[in-house]
């Protein structure tokens, strides 16, 4: 009877000190996984890569669309996201700063009457956020149309003086153009006298044989582009 209580003793034991090894061991296997995944997130975290929403900042350019053909003064426009804020978008043409817009909608004037007729052209946007972050746009490429007049003007005779009949007279004149002179017509009383395509431009005008006649003279000037203007004087024979 003894014998047998003492093995059965010995078995619940055995098993008491089995249960409390294998508690042992679950705990301390918990708690090192609990450490390493603890070193982990704070590893993570310091490199900014934890389960925080990645930081994110688009811009696109709005107005004018990529092709198109543009001219006298641009509204250059565009939108730009952030999951922080955008503190300001920068415009670029042909990689020079245009300018700087600081609040929606994000937009800048560009003057197109500087550039030549059927030039080429690229527009960028550049964002930036208060988090640091930058984001650049699509480029835009566009075709700037020259339709501003050039700027005529006649030099000689000059306006309401006199010319001696039956002399020959040098009509002259200047014309300029950011997109280059075509021609230079010149007419006396609206009828058509000369053409010049050279600077500077000049015309030979044989005065009529009488006197106190009056006479308009005009010297009208075309740009590469087709575009015009006229330049008006009066002038009296003696």
């Amino acid at each position: 009877m003894i014998k047998s209580l003492s093995i059965s003793y010995l078995l619940k034991l055995a098993a008491i000190i089995f249960l409390t090894i294998f508690t042992l061991i679950l705990i301390n296997f918990f708690i090192k996984n609990s450490t390493k995944a603890d070193n982990f997130n704070l590893y993570t975290n310091n490199l900014g890569i934890g389960t925080s929403e990645p930081n994110v900042l688009a811009v696109v350019v709005t107005n004018p669309t990529s092709g198109s053909s543009v001219s006298g003064t641009v509204n250059i426009t565009a939108e730009a996201s952030s999951s922080a804020t955008v503190t300001q978008v920068e415009f670029y043409v042909d990689s020079n700063l245009l300018g700087t817009s600081t609040s929606v909608p994000y937009s800048k004037l560009w003057d197109t009457t500087i550039y030549p007729h059927n030039s080429v052209h690229t527009i960028i946007a550049n964002a930036l956020d208060s988090s640091g972050n930058q984001a650049t746009s699509s480029a835009v490429t566009v075709t700037v149309l020259d339709i501003t007049a050039p700027a005529v003007s006649i030099t000689s005779p000059i306006n309401g003086s006199t010319v001696t009949k039956n002399s020959t007279v040098t009509i002259t004149a200047n014309a300029s153009d950011v997109s280059g002179i075509d021609r230079v017509e010149f007419y006396v009383n609206n009828v058509l006298i000369c053409t010049d395509t050279l600077s500077s431009y000049s015309c030979i005008w044989k005065v009529p044989p009488r006197k106190n006649g009056v006479y308009t003279l005009q010297a009208k000037g075309y740009d590469t582009a087709g575009n015009s203007l006229t330049s008006t004087v009066t002038v009296t024979s003696k």
